[in-house]
Formats: structure tokens, C-alpha cells, sequence
């Protein structure tokens, strides 16, 4: 796919492999580790639960951001999945994400998180990119280094 902009995450998280994918597919789980999240609403279920197909809705905690929808179009249990956000984002004309697990050992894995954008020309994101961009980066790395620290501590 083609992109003007990519944020790339990733980080060893001593877990297994499918108590990582655990976490990740569990999109109404969400909320327990971002916090920018306030609830994730199931719209349609996939493939497998959570799967392939499903749909979610992503509501905020901070109420000037509206609500964006997501559709999981690839999955590979329990190595990753992939997105699309397919509403909800005003000068939004793409965004793919992957969510990827990739065992080191039988106790530690990497999570990756990527995510690549195409703003409409002109669009305010396209305009405030240089702002917004690093300002979403933070966030990822923030969810992620949540994840980690909750299944680590558990």
C-alpha cells in the first residue's frame, strides 16, 4: 500500500505467544491497557471470534476525537492480523494497520504494532501531519509499553 506517513512499534514482551494474541483480538478488551480508549463496541463478529471480518467500533476518552470504525481484513492466529479504519477520521484516506506476534522464546515474544496513513491533500491532518504523527506515535508506544507492563506484572 502506498503511504505518506508510518508509525512502526515494537517491543519484547516476556508472555507466550497466545497470551499476547489473547490480548490484542480481544477488541472490547481494549480499554485495559490504552488509555485513550474508553470502550470498543463489537459491530460484527468475524470469521472466528474477533476474526476475520469482524467490526469494531473505537470510542475515546477524550470526546473531541469522534469515534472511528475498524474492519479486520487479514488473519493469521496467532502470528497477526491486519486492519483498516474505514470511517470515523475527517481527511483520512487511508489507514492499514498490522498487529504482529512473534515468539523469541516460548516465554517471550515481540509485539509489533504498524500503522501507514495517506492524508487527503490539504485535509487539516495532512496539514498539522508534522504535530499529529508523533503525537499518535506516543500514544502507540504508550498502549504497547501498557500491554507489556500489565502481562508482565501478572
Amino acid at each position: 500500500m502506498p503511504k505518506t506517513h508510518e508509525v512502526r512499534v515494537s517491543y519484547p514482551i516476556k508472555a507466550s505467544q497466545a497470551t499476547i494474541w489473547q490480548w490484542i483480538t480481544d477488541h472490547q478488551g481494549m480499554p485495559a491497557w490504552s488509555d485513550q480508549v474508553r470502550e470498543v463496541q463489537l459491530i460484527r463478529d468475524g470469521s472466528t471470534p474477533n476474526g476475520l471480518g469482524a467490526q469494531r467500533k473505537i470510542i475515546f476518552k477524550l470526546s473531541l476525537i469522534q469515534p472511528i470504525f475498524e474492519e479486520v481484513v487479514h488473519w493469521d492466529a496467532p502470528r497477526e492480523y491486519h486492519y483498516v479504519l474505514y470511517q470515523g477520521m475527517p481527511g483520512l484516506q487511508r489507514h492499514f494497520g498490522k498487529m504482529k506476534v512473534t515468539p523469541l522464546s516460548d516465554d517471550t515474544c515481540t509485539l509489533t504494532w504498524e500503522i501507514d496513513f495517506i492524508f487527503k491533500p490539504w485535509s487539516l491532518p495532512w496539514l498539522i501531519s508534522g504535530i499529529f504523527i508523533p503525537f499518535f506515535r506516543k500514544n502507540i508506544h504508550s498502549n504497547v509499553l501498557a500491554l507489556k507492563k500489565k502481562l508482565e506484572t501478572t
